[in-house]
């Protein structure tokens, strides 16, 4: 059987991304540069053995609309979910095959809007200037846009797992489990069985929760 697609890393969108790289450092992260996407999104990242966490925050409005996937616009989204707060507004799904992942959920009755591949300039401590080439399935359902996810597929990943940014003063190493608070948890736990199956679901004390390749996604 092919492993199950993990927890990659959440979404953190932030109103300034500096103050959230501070605020980060001081819990004992080691956060990377800010980095940028092609759709008018800046990044940094809190990069773990097994996952990461990423703050995103928007540097130009007017590069939202850029590569599209299907109806898609991934700096809208982001955009308009910092419009209604802060915090998580996606979660990437680790990935070795983006197409073939896509493919079996969407067998499980997933839906999905399109592809986007981009490259972004990365420069590893001590290195030059590279490019990460990174593709990306998106599946966000249009009743539920706050917990959407998408597959990531990293194609240089030495350009992101990288020793020094992996070292972290509080000894964080993966995310262990996101947990979704819902006033109604049954659309939300449909919603991740669609991505990973009836048989990813246990039952914990505090409610259902679905099994992942890396980590634990929890509905209270």
């Amino acid at each position: 059987m092919t492993p199950l697609p993990g927890i990659d890393h959440p979404l953190i969108l932030l109103r300034d991304i500096e103050a959230g790289r501070d605020f980060y450092q001081r819990l004992g992260f080691t956060m990377t540069p800010v980095g940028r996407h092609p759709w008018g999104t800046s990044t940094s990242l809190a990069v773990l053995e097994r996952s990461a966490l990423e703050l995103m925050g928007i540097y130009d409005e007017s590069l939202i609309d850029a590569l599209p996937a299907g109806e898609f616009r991934f700096g809208r989204h982001m955009r308009d979910a910092l419009a209604e707060r802060e915090g998580i507004s996606l979660v990437a799904l680790h990935s070795r095959d983006a197409a073939a992942d896509r493919a079996a959920m969407e067998a499980r009755g997933a839906c999905f809007q399109g592809h986007i591949g981009f490259r972004r300039r990365v420069r590893p401590p001590g290195g030059d200037w590279d490019e990460a080439v990174v593709s990306l399935e998106v599946s966000v359902e249009p009743e539920l846009p706050r917990i959407g996810h998408f597959l990531a597929q990293q194609h240089k990943p030495h350009l992101l797992w990288v020793p020094e940014w992996m070292r972290h003063a509080n000894g964080a190493t993966h995310v262990a489990a996101v947990t979704y608070l819902a006033a109604d948890p049954a659309p939300v736990l449909a919603r991740l069985v669609r991505l990973f199956g009836a048989a990813a679901v246990v039952e914990e004390p505090g409610g259902p929760a679905v099994r992942t390749g890396q980590g634990l996604f929890r509905v209270r």
